[in-house]
């Protein structure tokens, strides 16, 4: 039997059999509509709740970095305290354990996945528990952050650790629908509490999609529900859900043993599975202002596991080196930062302006909460800065009040500098709203002017950056723009380039006859370029700013100041002309030299000046025919790249070619696949199998494959994709011509381009003048790699030749 009370009604199940009963409370004030408990008024004196808890904090050190996640401590009866966090450690998060009393930390979990999240126990035995979710490897690296998640759970006792089995993913979901699910339930976020008797729960979250079969964005509609289960000696209790505990997935749970019995929990929810049938525009929040929730729970007749519980399997730990007393410091793997500056003295710090969380109604089930962001940006990817930017239409004054707490919460002196910012989508185009102070954002996302466009934001305090600027249901009307304001435009996100209808990796869904950079660069606007994530891409985004020192003002400044470029990759860019670096504009010699220097970390392929919107100057590599005594990947004429919506059932890809030889391919953009070409492992081959395992709507990757040109049978080389009924040809002529997305395969749109002999090294230093730089000129730089890794600097623009 169950026992517990929602708001202040008390509510009850009895198990009999296999089945729970609902059962009536004493006072007869319960009542059962459908299975679904009622609705119960808030917590009296609460109407709103601010969605944070420590759960969702972090440990620092004394200088102000972050060394630990979610930290817990939990105090054990001789008053000693056990401290359980996660790390990032060797390029993944761990699970580390402390003991009190200067004993060395362990590393519960410490595979190659994902574990974050732990949760700890003590019980009367002296036996510790530790409960954590596990993700997928490389974590934050090209995917999502919120992709897969399964629970674990460990024991201490005084043989060593155990592996404690737990039920299996269905029960522990518990709830089924007659509706087929776009992609699977997770369970994940445990949190453990021991009662009085002994008992051992683990409250955890659920992450359930909308199944309606006539919806077609699922993904839109996502909810997760917290459960509870009791471990006794006869094993696991059937898990209940708590009601009304639907919400988002950052931590708003708290637990406590009661002396009498039983455990006691609270929560915060939205009630949004109550509004998922009747939402139907995008624009629609999920979300109503979030209320408190409280539920005792009694499983009658527990008891506490007994002393050696049943078939467990060892579990092996990882001990650490002795540390200082009291909490440890992490080991030195954590990510690095550049401190470096440039010759100009500024600080080249990398961020993102435009990551979503699971507040956004686009791809909740993947892009991960708040919280994760941020230890995403802190830990694998680096970052200097980020702007958690969800969508204003979608988010409420309690929601918005915990973004803004985490924009302070998680920011390091020395380290990240979260900044703090939304998306809003306006009828002539979405822009992200980034501003360097709290005080300036509390109340725009609310703004009733927002909706009509600009007027009313500071332009000293915020910065307006537009995005997908030619995409469907987003296309930019920049005619009214507000140049003090709008001093950025995102060229990169996860759909591709906007830098022009021509340009290389040029976004596939685009409206025809729409705007790309270029074209408004053509007008005379002048904007600085920065790149960012969007949607699950982790880390194939960037904007890179040139800072005067490591703070959000200097950020907020540099943006302003259009010092900023735009990358998929690391590359270190620097671009001057004369005096000026990139994004500013004067006065330069007619025969100024414009310096460009590059690291791209890998291998570039090439490197080209575009001036006026035209490409000027390039550095590229010989050909095979001049490249003796080279190796033979990087003796290539030219460089083929290929991309390709999604394929449903991942076909192979059959590539051939009339006077072409294909070299080893390269999967670019953390896409899954392979490639293989002729039988007998020859290097250079007349044909070549291409593998695509991406299953994306928005597939973002392809495949860069180098290529030797040999005389052709006809009176031009052609190549050719698929065999049978699905194939496509084209000309040289078509692929050096820079077109993209004209032709079909499968009723899916390909582009084959066709550059170049790649340079060959990852670093270029090297300078370049017309001679003839005149008033009205405007350059910018464009990079890049044999894997079709990307950079844009900003341009400059010349008032004057002297």
């Amino acid at each position: 039997r169950l026992r517990w009370t929602a708001g202040e009604q008390p509510v009850g199940r009895v198990r009999r059999g296999a089945a729970w009963i609902e059962e009536q409370a004493r006072d007869g004030s319960f009542q059962w509509r459908s299975g679904i408990l009622s609705p119960a008024p808030p917590f009296p004196g609460i109407t709103a709740v601010s969605a944070s808890s420590l759960r969702n904090g972090v440990r620092r050190d004394d200088q102000g970095r972050i060394v630990g996640w979610s930290p817990q401590q939990v105090r054990s009866a001789d008053g000693q305290l056990h401290l359980v966090e996660d790390r990032f450690r060797d390029g993944s998060f761990d699970v580390i354990y402390v003991e009190p009393g200067g004993g060395a930390p362990v590393a519960v979990a410490s595979s190659e996945r994902f574990e974050a999240h732990a949760s700890l126990a003590l019980d009367g035995l002296d036996r510790v528990w530790v409960a954590w979710d596990e993700g997928r490897s490389n974590w934050g690296r090209g995917n999502g952050l919120h992709e897969q998640r399964a629970l674990r759970l460990v024991m201490r006792d005084a043989e060593g650790w155990h592996e404690v089995p737990l039920p299996t993913l269905e029960v522990l979901v518990g709830e089924s629908n007659s509706a087929p699910s776009p992609f699977p339930a997770l369970a994940e976020m445990p949190r453990l509490v021991v009662s009085a008797e002994g008992s051992v729960w683990m409250f955890y979250r659920v992450m359930l999609p909308f199944t309606d079969p006539a919806s077609r964005s699922a993904s839109r509609k996502v909810t997760w529900i917290i459960r509870a289960t009791c471990l006794t000696e006869e094993g696991w209790s059937p898990p209940v859900t708590l009601p009304q505990s639907d919400g988002p997935n950052h931590d708003t749970l708290a637990v406590m043993a009661l002396e009498e019995g039983g455990v006691l929990a609270a929560w915060t929810t939205d009630l949004r599975r109550s509004r998922f049938e009747a939402l139907t525009a995008w624009g629609e929040t999920l979300m109503e202002e979030n209320q408190l929730r409280v539920a005792e729970l009694q499983l009658d007749g527990a008891s506490a596991p007994s002393r050696t519980l049943k078939d467990l399997g060892p579990w092996q730990v990882q001990a650490l080196e002795l540390e200082p007393e009291g909490f440890p410091t992490p080991p030195e793997e954590e990510a690095s930062r550049d401190q470096e500056r440039t010759s100009k003295g500024y600080l080249r710090l990398w961020g993102d302006l435009h990551r979503h969380s699971d507040l956004s109604r686009c791809s909740m089930h993947t892009d991960g909460s708040v919280p994760d962001q941020y230890r995403y940006a802190a830990s694998v990817g680096a970052l200097d800065f980020l702007a958690v930017t969800d969508h204003h239409q979608h988010i409420t004054k309690t929601t918005w009040s915990f973004l803004l707490d985490c924009a302070e919460r998680f920011r390091e002196r020395e380290g990240m500098q979260p900044m703090f910012g939304f998306e809003a989508a306006f009828p002539d185009g979405h822009r992200n709203l980034i501003s360097d102070r709290r005080d300036a954002t509390a109340e725009v996302p609310f703004l009733a002017s927002l909706a009509q466009g600009l007027q009313d934001i500071d332009a000293q305090r915020f910065v307006a950056i537009p995005h997908q600027m030619a995409a469907r249901n987003a296309v930019l009307d920049w005619s009214g723009r507000i140049p003090e304001l709008e001093t950025q435009l995102e060229i990169y996100q996860r759909r591709g380039s906007y830098e022009s209808v021509r340009a290389p990796r040029t976004a596939r869904a685009v409206v025809p006859g729409a705007d790309y950079a270029r074209d408004h660069l053509l007008r005379g606007e002048r904007f600085g370029f920065v790149a960012s994530s969007d949607h699950q891409f982790s880390d194939g985004a960037f904007a890179v700013v040139l800072a005067k020192e490591r703070n959000r003002a200097s950020i907020l400044e540099a943006l302003h100041a259009r010092r900023s470029y735009a990358a998929t990759a690391r590359i270190d860019l620097d671009v001057q002309l004369g005096d000026l670096v990139m994004g500013e504009a004067g006065a330069v010699a007619t025969d100024a030299l414009l310096q460009v220097s590059v690291d791209g970390g890998e291998d570039l392929a090439r490197v080209e000046v575009v001036r006026n919107g035209a490409v000027v100057h390039r550095w590229e590599g010989a050909s095979a025919a001049d490249s003796e005594g080279t190796t033979a990947a990087a003796s290539s004429d030219a460089v083929l790249t290929l991309r390709i919506g999604r394929l449903d059932g991942a076909p192979d890809l059959p590539l051939q070619g009339d006077g072409f030889l294909f070299g080893p391919a390269q999967l670019f953009d953390d896409e899954p696949g392979k490639a293989s070409s002729a039988p007998g492992g020859e290097v250079w081959s007349p044909g070549i199998f291409l593998h695509y395992a991406s299953q994306r709507a928005q597939a973002l990757g392809g495949w860069s494959i180098p290529v030797r040109l040999a005389a052709a049978a006809g009176a031009t080389r052609t190549l050719t994709l698929g065999d049978g009924d699905q194939q496509v040809s084209w000309t040289e002529e078509e692929m050096r011509g820079g077109s993209e997305w004209k032709r079909d395969y499968f009723k899916r749109p390909v582009s084959l381009r066709l550059a170049g002999p790649p340079l060959g090294r990852p670093q270029l230093q090297e300078g370049w003048t017309p001679g003839d730089w005149k008033a009205g000129d405007w350059v910018y730089v464009r990079v890049v790699r044999t894997d079709a890794a990307m950079a844009w600097s900003s341009p400059i623009w010349i008032d004057a030749a002297q």
